[in-house]
């Protein structure tokens, strides 16, 4: 997989930012650790990101970190929370389902759909998940971006909003 196939297929600019940074640190490797992550590089860019640690103890997905855009969508802080806390207004069955793919096989993906409804507003927009791995190789965490716009009252059709997701395999 070549890493431009990935980047041509995110439009958002700020996505953009963040998959080069992700790309530019990992160097030769497979993907890059947390620790190489640098929050100075992708300033701009830090209220729409967050990564999850998976803790295969308890199958849980937990908050490392989570911008002040990605916070106020489940209005609170997200780091130190497990995911299954903070899916009420998100689908986080098949939020789980694509952050264990992007860790299994490891993989990019990009996309663009809706991306939380409460009762007054949802959020649609585009969001990118990548790996990290402590040891550069194999994924034990997941970091993306969602850049999103609020709407107002949620439609009764919804779920067929246009959708579009695109995965990239980082091994042959």
């Amino acid at each position: 997989m070549s890493f431009v196939e990935f980047e041509q297929s995110i439009e958002s600019p700020a996505l953009k930012a963040v998959a080069a940074h992700w790309n530019s640190v990992r160097g030769a490797s497979l993907m890059p650790s947390w620790s190489d992550i640098r929050p100075s590089a992708i300033a701009k860019q830090l209220p729409i990101i967050w990564c999850y640690v998976y803790e295969p103890d308890q199958d849980e997905f937990i908050g490392r970190l989570g911008g002040e855009a990605i916070n106020r969508i489940f209005g609170r802080n997200i780091k130190g929370a497990k995911l299954s806390e903070l899916g009420a207004i998100i689908d986080r069955d098949r939020l789980v389902e694509r952050f264990k793919r992007v860790m299994r096989e490891p993989a990019l993906v990009s996309g663009f759909s809706s991306m939380f409804s409460r009762s007054d507003q949802y959020g649609v927009g585009e969001r990118i998940i990548m790996p990290l791995g402590a040891d550069r190789q194999a994924s034990d965490a997941v970091f993306g971006a969602t850049d999103y716009h609020e709407r107002g009252n949620v439609p009764s059709d919804l779920r067929k909003l246009h959708t579009r997701e695109y995965w990239f395999a980082l091994t042959d």
